[in-house]
């Protein structure tokens, strides 16, 4: 018996394969008969929400977050669900960028007084067009 059970052991053998190469079939031959006959023999867990944001980056969080403002603003109760295929958020960033924060005030306008991590202020910012391997020139 394979590890799908008898309704996809049935369905091999309506094609004529034989017993012995029900697993060999399995991996090689897969119908939409068969697919549907696996989905009705496995449980899956399921949870329903309003939204889901896929990416848990700037824009994922930005719009769960603003969702969930708008949400409280109305009194509307709105459930938001945020997938993230990393260990958590923020997992796959690795940045030293520079961003100017217009978007950060208007999303969260006390993003200070809350105590975010932005503890590097921007003193200087220098840029140069590089001409060779050995010349640049500044740029203005």
């Amino acid at each position: 018996m394979t590890r799908h059970g008898s309704a996809w052991s049935s369905h091999l053998q309506s094609f004529g394969q034989s017993t012995g190469l029900e697993e060999d079939a399995e991996r090689a031959f897969l119908t939409r008969e068969g697919f549907r006959a696996m989905e009705q023999e496995i449980e899956r867990e399921s949870m329903e929400f309003d939204v889901v944001i896929v990416g848990g980056g700037p824009a994922g969080l930005s719009a769960a977050c603003r969702l969930m403002q708008l949400s409280e603003g109305s009194g509307q109760e709105l459930s938001v669900c945020l997938v993230e295929k990393g260990s958590e958020i923020g997992a796959h960033i690795l940045s030293g960028a520079v961003f100017e924060p217009t978007a950060l005030n208007e999303l969260f306008p006390d993003w200070r007084e809350r105590g975010a991590p932005l503890d590097n202020p921007v003193t200087e910012d220098l840029a140069y067009l590089l001409v060779n391997e050995t010349n640049r020139i500044k740029i203005p």
